[in-house]
């Protein structure tokens, strides 16, 4: 049965012990007429356990036993939950540093694509020197 039902069913058998008390004034009332100072908080109380009547506690007992056990049922699946989390994290992270190790490759390939274009400039550069001085003689030739 599951652990929520068996705590529906012993709260349920506690309000009906409960009620079963309530119409049950005989205990109390006989006990009223002979307590002692030892008893005279709970004559009722010391009755039931005189007479070996524990049912109540006994139900209590149970129903906490029984929230103890769905507590922990909570907190192994807020674990299971959280490990569930921390793979999807792990896997995400390994996905990142996967692009990261891409970008540093394009940053590796920009690089040389720099350098060529640095040397494509020196030599655009020198064509330029070349054409100007090409006109400037031709130009005093002039």
């Amino acid at each position: 049965m599951d652990t929520i039902t068996q705590i529906m069913v012993e709260v349920l058998t506690i309000l009906g012990i409960a009620t079963k008390e309530m119409k049950q004034g005989r205990i109390s009332k006989y006990l009223s007429m002979c307590t002692s100072p030892v008893t005279e908080e709970c004559p009722e109380k010391y009755g039931k356990r005189l007479i070996g009547r524990t049912d109540m506690e006994d139900a209590l007992k149970r129903l906490d036993n029984l929230t103890h056990e769905e507590a922990r049922m909570a907190i192994a699946e807020n674990l299971r939950a959280t490990h569930a989390v921390d793979e999807r994290v792990k896997e995400a992270t390994e996905q990142v540093l996967a692009v990261d190790d891409r970008v540093a490759g394009v940053d590796v390939r920009l690089a040389d694509v720099d350098d060529r274009l640095a040397n494509v400039d020196d030599r655009v550069a020198s064509v330029d020197d070349k054409v100007t001085e090409v006109v400037h003689g031709v130009c005093k030739s002039f």
